[in-house]
C-alpha cells in the first residue's frame, strides 16, 4: 500500500465513510477545497464528510491547505 492509499484508508475510517467511496477522496485530493456548508439534502456522502476525509487525507500526505 503506498502513502496515498494508506493515508486515504485512514481518512475513510476517520470520518465514517465507505471504502467504496474511496475514489471520490483520491479525486478530491489535488482539487481546491470542498464546500463545508451541507445543504440539507442527505447526500451519499455529505460535502462536509467529504470536504474532512480530503483534509484527514491531505494532513497524512503532508499536503494542508
Amino acid at each position: 500500500m503506498d502513502d496515498v492509499d494508506g493515508a486515504i484508508t485512514e481518512a475513510l475510517r476517520a470520518t465514517g465513510m465507505r471504502e467504496t467511496q474511496r475514489e471520490m477522496v483520491r479525486t478530491h485530493l489535488d482539487a481546491p477545497p470542498d464546500p463545508t456548508t451541507c445543504c440539507g439534502s442527505s447526500c451519499d456522502p455529505c460535502v462536509v464528510t467529504l470536504a474532512r476525509a480530503v483534509r484527514v487525507a491531505r494532513r497524512k500526505l503532508g499536503r494542508e491547505t
